[in-house]
């Protein structure tokens, strides 16, 4: 077996999202050399030295893999309700009142 992975660690405003792709290169054991995606999202922690940072992001998007989800968790809004940031809509509210 050979493995190729591909991650991206991305540090977006308070969140980092680490994602990429493994794939088995072994002719033997995949022939069609399927890429298993990932993605998961942890949350910054604000370290300023570059290799630390990339270190935690790897290691707490690890543990987030390993770690079950949480019970007692809402889904988000349907569509058309407030954005987090902006608190505005994505379609048209009633002026009637």
């Amino acid at each position: 077996m050979r493995y190729v992975a591909k991650v991206h660690v991305l540090d977006i405003m308070d969140k980092v999202v680490v994602s990429g792709y493994v794939v088995d290169c072994d002719a033997g054991s995949d022939p069609d050399h399927e890429p298993h995606e990932f993605s998961y999202t942890v949350q910054g922690t604000g370290l300023s030295d570059p290799r630390a940072w990339l270190l935690n992001s790897l290691y707490r998007a690890l543990v987030s893999e390993e770690t079950p989800a949480r019970g007692g968790t809402e889904p988000g809004p349907p569509a058309g309700g407030l954005h987090t940031l902006s608190e505005t809509g994505d379609t048209a509210r009633s002026m009637v009142g």
